[in-house]
């Protein structure tokens, strides 16, 4: 009973330790869509309805759910392209690659300014594993919109599914400063792949220090990041 008091004492006296970690993936600025609420897909509120009831699958990762519920919509509305792309985002989660880049691309055709389409497209042909794809739409989609971290976050994932660490960390310090000047909490899952990237790179005393800033704004990092191999 004396050392579970003792135990209990000592968290008490550590800030945060009964507070709910944060998670990295929930600041995705490629699926932060997923989980933001009042974005409207429609002017039909029943179509609206459908793709609210799909966002509700997609954040409990039901996606082939969430993909039959677009279906519907997208027989309503086929020329919506936030339905289009809603529903690429999903075959992208589930690996069907070929579905997911037809459904960008279709998004595109309608709406050719939608940026997460195009985020998410150099994703696609980045976990297709054709990498000189995903390097071609990531330095395209740059060239539109210099000013986006999310491009050079993107890219970095890219970089990194493919093993290119040092190049991950010089797009990874890109989408990090760009996201800190506008005060965007999507610094916390750039910091996250940016430090990764580091610690694959056998760069410790980066990735410790990036690390310890996640920590310290509550963000879970695993331990298996304080062992240095």
């Amino acid at each position: 009973m004396k050392t579970l008091i003792t135990q209990l004492f000592i968290l008490l006296l550590i800030p945060g330790a009964f507070a709910q970690q944060l998670n990295h993936e929930d600041f995705n600025p490629n699926s932060s869509w997923i989980k933001t609420k009042g974005v409207k897909f429609s002017e039909s509120s029943e179509v609206d309805s459908l793709c609210d009831k799909a966002k509700m699958h997609y954040i409990k990762a039901q996606y082939n759910d969430g993909i039959l519920l677009l279906k519907k919509a997208n027989a309503k509305e086929e020329g919506n392209y936030r339905i289009k792309t809603a529903m690429a985002w999903a075959y992208l989660q589930i690996g069907d690659y070929d579905s997911a880049i037809m459904g960008f691309n279709t998004a595109l055709k309608l709406q050719p300014n939608d940026s997460c389409a195009r985020r998410n497209l150099i994703l696609c042909y980045a976990q297709k594993r054709d990498y000189k794809g995903a390097c071609a739409k990531a330095r395209e989609y740059i060239r539109s919109y210099p000013d986006d971290p999310g491009g050079y976050y993107t890219f970095m994932l890219a970089q990194f599914s493919h093993d290119r660490y040092g190049a991950a960390i010089e797009n990874g310090q890109k989408a990090v400063a760009l996201f800190r000047k506008t005060n965007n909490k999507a610094i916390y899952s750039a910091q996250y792949w940016l430090a990764k990237s580091y610690y694959a790179e056998k760069d410790y005393a980066h990735s410790d220090e990036v690390f310890q800033w996640l920590r310290d704004q509550g963000v879970k990092v695993e331990e298996k990041y304080r062992v240095h191999l």
